[in-house]
């Protein structure tokens, strides 16, 4: 069963996940793209082509923001496949699925607009392939400490508490409460 994230659950795995894959606790706001822990492949050449192919995609070049083959994504999905079988399988699943319905060989060569209409059957028909890729790829781009920086996301550890919530302004309420109901009460 996959998980539901919510957001707090989502920052809490992201930052397991880039413990887990940098190795390198204390620093995790400061960890460029060059500092990931490299390794070898779990996947063949051409599963790669087709996630990379896909991943970037699912996330495309934006301004001012890269793509997920740009943000490292594939060396993310490679390092966790190499630790979770499942993942590995979730992945090779979605890249076989994308080759049966592009034809052998052809996702990595098809029109990007043509990719993403494989992409949207895939979500259509084989949902559950389709969601796991997404997830994956979402993960390992927003757990990327590069790509925080270019949200402005700052991440607070439990070595640096964060800034904390601003005291309650109770002006903020005044509008609501001189709104007249928006219901009809009933006798």
């Amino acid at each position: 069963m996959r998980q539901r994230w919510t957001r707090r659950g989502f920052l809490k795995a992201a930052a397991a996940g880039t413990l887990a894959t940098t190795g390198a606790a204390p620093s995790i706001g400061t960890l460029s793209l060059t500092e990931r822990r490299s390794s070898s492949s779990p996947f063949p050449a051409n599963v790669r082509a087709t996630l990379r192919a896909a991943m970037d995609e699912i996330i495309p070049a934006e301004t001012g923001m890269p793509a997920a083959s740009e943000a490292q994504v594939m060396r993310y999905l490679e390092d966790l496949s190499a630790r979770d079988p499942s993942v590995k399988r979730d992945l090779r699943r979605a890249a076989s699925a994308l080759e049966r319905r592009a034809g052998p060989g052809r996702f990595v060569s098809l029109s990007a607009a043509r990719r993403v209409q494989v992409l949207a059957a895939l979500e259509k028909h084989e949902r559950t392939v389709f969601t796991s890729l997404r997830d994956y790829v979402y993960e390992g781009y927003y757990t990327n400490p590069e790509v925080w920086k270019l949200i402005g996301f700052e991440f607070y550890g439990p070595e640096r508490p964060g800034p904390g919530v601003a005291a309650f302004d109770e002006k903020a309420l005044e509008r609501v409460r001189s709104t007249p109901p928006l219901y009809r009460k009933v006798p």
